[in-house]
């Protein structure tokens, strides 16, 4: 959450660093296929989503313990992970455009 932060900023405030950050959003290349890329990434996606051996514990600290409820708090989670990384990886990605 800290680098979402911290990437943000800059990317709105260091002139120095990003001279115009609407110049990098529209030169910004989304979504390119690289298959050799995808392969790199995929294990870097899997440890972030490390999450399981937490499980047990998050269980236990339920006032009211139930399927229901644990399968609410890891779709919460998901998506706030989702959200943050993809966020964190956009802004460092416009931030840093031209060293890509």
């Amino acid at each position: 959450m800290t680098l979402m932060i911290i990437l943000t900023i800059q990317l709105f405030s260091n002139k120095e660093l990003v001279h115009d950050p609407s110049e990098n959003f529209e030169s910004t290349e989304l979504f390119i296929v690289n298959m050799p890329a995808i392969v790199e990434t995929v294990p870097y996606i899997c440890f972030l989503y490390m999450y399981q051996p937490n499980l047990p514990q998050v269980y236990e600290e339920l006032r009211v313990r139930s399927e229901h409820n644990i399968n609410r708090i890891l779709l919460q989670v998901s998506l706030a992970a989702i959200l943050v990384y993809s966020a964190t990886g956009i802004f460092g990605y416009t931030i840093f455009v031209d060293d890509v």
